[in-house]
């Protein structure tokens, strides 16, 4: 039995255990309609077993979206969620192995996290808004690779002309420093000329 998760009253699921329904709460208010709540499955000791179908889109693009199933073993966050990719466009090798990756890094690296499955879905939508991202690139005739290039290269350009700027200020400012020191010895050299200059004027004068 599917329920719309909009219409989910978080009464009604009070069977599973604290840490689901807070997820429940969560997951309603980030997806609402995109999720569905399976409330008909158990365990093998006929405990509630709490199970989603989910579907996740790019943000740009709807035809670029994932669809999941997710059961939560009653242990959960204690026990990591099962999770099948059930449908992904495009479904090439490249996209379905980096969906694939962030589920096994957040099941392996989260456990007793309440948050695990929220931070799965949050990291799957970024990779379809990657590989969104990528298409407009392949559209435009820039590939992902050309233009981290391109970034990197204005990035160093960047570092090099603000290096040669803190080069040139620091030198400007010796320079100033030495242009100082000049004048200093230049003023000292005319006191001592005017001083000079008046003793000698003196010693004529007597």
């Amino acid at each position: 039995m599917f329920d719309d998760m909009l219409g989910v009253d978080l009464e009604t699921i009070k069977e599973y255990p604290t840490e689901q329904r807070k997820l429940i709460a969560i997951l309603k208010s980030m997806y609402g309609g995109q999720l569905r709540l399976d409330t008909s499955r158990k365990t093998v000791w006929s405990k509630p077993l709490l199970a989603f179908e989910v579907a996740l889109a790019a943000f740009s693009d709807g035809s670029i979206f994932a669809r999941l199933d997710i059961e939560l073993p009653p242990d959960y966050p204690k026990i990591g969620p099962t999770v099948h990719l059930i449908e992904l466009e495009p479904h090439t090798a490249a996209l379905t192995t980096k969906i694939k990756d962030v589920i096994d890094l957040h099941v392996k690296s989260e456990t007793g996290d309440e948050f695990m499955v929220s931070n799965i879905l949050q990291d799957i939508e970024t990779k379809l808004n990657d590989e969104c991202a990528e298409q407009e690139r392949k559209a435009a005739g820039t590939s992902l690779e050309e233009e981290r290039a391109t970034t990197e290269v204005a990035a160093q350009a960047d570092a090099t002309s603000r290096q040669e700027l803190a080069t040139r200020q620091k030198q400007a400012e010796i320079d100033a420093k030495d242009a100082q020191l000049v004048q200093d010895v230049e003023n000292q050299r005319r006191r001592r000329q005017l001083l000079a200059s008046s003793h000698s004027g003196d010693n004529d004068e007597r």
